[in-house]
């Protein structure tokens, strides 16, 4: 994976549980795509028997579909690391199922996987984004 240019956002982090955490990274991925990629959401947390994805965003005709890993510590290594092989099937098939539930057709429409990492503990968020992760 390749990252994109890491920016930090003016707002300070607040101490959060690590059930908020999570959400806070998704927040600051969902602003991410906005403002810098100006894509649109189309849905957040779409769950399905086969698992979830964080973040569903299009642009122009192509959808993403981001995994959002967010931590406050390196101990356990960069949060990007954490999207295993396991993981990748897993967002694989959950997106072919979201495409065919919602009437798109996969063998004609564009779409990618991204991965944005979130680091919280510098007194500011670091945001990566690894456009077409896998």
């Amino acid at each position: 994976m390749r990252a994109s240019k890491s920016l930090g956002s003016p707002r300070a982090i607040e101490r959060v549980s690590p059930e908020s955490r999570g959400i806070q990274g998704e927040d600051l991925a969902e602003q991410w795509l906005r403002r810098v990629l100006r894509a649109e959401i189309l849905e957040r947390n779409f769950r399905s028997p086969l698992g979830e994805i964080d973040l569903i965003a299009r642009k122009g005709k192509i959808l993403f579909f981001v995994e959002v890993k967010t931590r406050k510590s390196l101990r356990t290594g960069f949060p990007e690391e954490a999207v295993t092989e396991e993981k990748k099937e897993r967002l694989r098939k959950c997106a072919l199922l979201y495409l065919t539930q919602r009437g798109y057709d996969p063998e004609k429409t564009l779409f990618r996987f991204d991965v944005i990492a979130v680091y919280l503990n510098s007194g500011k968020p670091c945001i990566r984004h690894y456009p077409f992760a896998f």
